[in-house]
């Protein structure tokens, strides 16, 4: 509600009145000449389970750091800074955290949004700030030479939020990224030609910790005794055969991540489809899952093109539980194979998308 007085002077003869000029009115700027950078590296990890994406919060671009202000006065009253915050990004969307009605912004070429909050001052206010009257921090102090200076810790007046569009699998990199420039200005709202007080950056990673293993501790092939017409030559093996089911306990699991595996192991040094068996050429091991062959991956190459085995999550398991076949096939190299022991190993390569 607007209250006007009206008031009526009659004046019988000339009255000459002076306003004394006792409050700001003009642009602020930083005291350091150009605006500060207020940078933050980001290194968050975040877990989905069944959401389509997670808001990290109680981020803060510089707690400590302070930022001098340095403003147009023409005396020494109390004074308003008025903050208005200019955005670099394009809006994305708008949703509720913790009781604000956050703004998000979309940086550019990742599923990554970014929105942030007064919460240095009360009332916490989320941004943008148009023409915002910071309520508290109010200025005291003495005009000199027409500048007023007084220092804000301004990186820990403002917290960030950051939205993950969609579950994700690994790491996203977040590059370095002008997010807001901070114009202040005396009693009066900034313009286009007032000066940045103050910028804000953000860079960084978010990691999602997706992470699979088997369930059992028990995870051994065991042939047994294999008589010699048992191993075949072919490499579409017909003689003696294994399949094991295997259980993977995971984590970090949400509805749009999948997950397959690939065995990295040494293949044979005459059939690279076949796994070597330790200190003997004569048999090696060919592995499948279902009728698709699964060669194994020499240790420190590229899993990038091996074949793999997708894994199937059941909702009803809360999509943290799976299970895979793997039929195992002693093979022989050659025309002949010296009796005795044979053994090698496997080792399980989990992929998230």
């Amino acid at each position: 509600m607007n209250i006007f007085y009206r008031l009526g002077l009659k004046l019988a003869s000339l009255v000459t009145i002076a306003l004394w000029g006792y409050s700001w009115a003009g642009d602020c700027a930083s005291g350091t000449g150009a605006g500060i950078q207020f940078n933050y590296n980001a290194d968050e990890s975040v877990t989905f389970t069944n959401d389509t994406s997670r808001t990290v919060s109680s981020l803060y671009w510089a707690p400590r750091e302070q930022a001098p202000i340095k403003c147009v006065c023409n005396g020494d009253s109390l004074t308003n800074e008025v903050w208005t915050t200019v955005h670099k990004l394009e809006k994305g969307e708008t949703s509720v955290h913790n009781g604000y009605n956050l703004q998000f912004y979309q940086i550019s070429n990742i599923p990554v949004q970014v929105s942030s909050v007064l919460t240095g001052i009360s009332p916490q206010t989320p941004l943008p700030l148009t023409n915002y009257i910071n309520p508290i921090e109010r200025a005291t102090g003495f005009c000199n030479q027409g500048f007023y200076t007084i220092n804000r810790t301004l990186g820990m007046y403002f917290s960030i939020y950051l939205k993950i569009d969609q579950p994700m699998a690994g790491e996203i990199v977040i590059p370095p990224t002008h997010v807001f420039d901070l114009q202040v200005a005396a009693d009066q709202p900034p313009t286009s030609t007032t000066p940045v007080v103050a910028s804000f950056w953000l860079s960084g990673r978010i990691v999602t910790p997706q992470s699979c293993q088997l369930s059992s501790a028990n995870n051994i092939i065991n042939f047994g005794s294999i008589a010699n017409g048992e191993l075949s030559l072919s490499e579409a093996p017909a003689g003696k055969k294994i399949t094991r089911s295997f259980e993977i306990q995971c984590s970090g699991m949400g509805q749009l991540v999948t997950a397959s595996l690939s065995l990295e192991g040494t293949p044979h040094i005459t059939n690279k489809q076949a796994l070597a068996v330790n200190e003997r050429d004569d048999i090696a091991i060919l592995l499948f899952n279902g009728e698709k062959a699964i060669a194994p991956v020499k240790p420190g190459d590229s899993h990038e093109n091996a074949d793999r085995i997708p894994l199937m999550f059941e909702a009803g398991r809360g999509r943290q539980k799976s299970a895979f076949d793997l039929t195992a096939y002693p093979i022989r190299t050659g025309p002949s194979v010296k009796p005795g022991p044979f053994s090698s190993q496997a080792t399980v390569v989990f992929d998230f998308k």
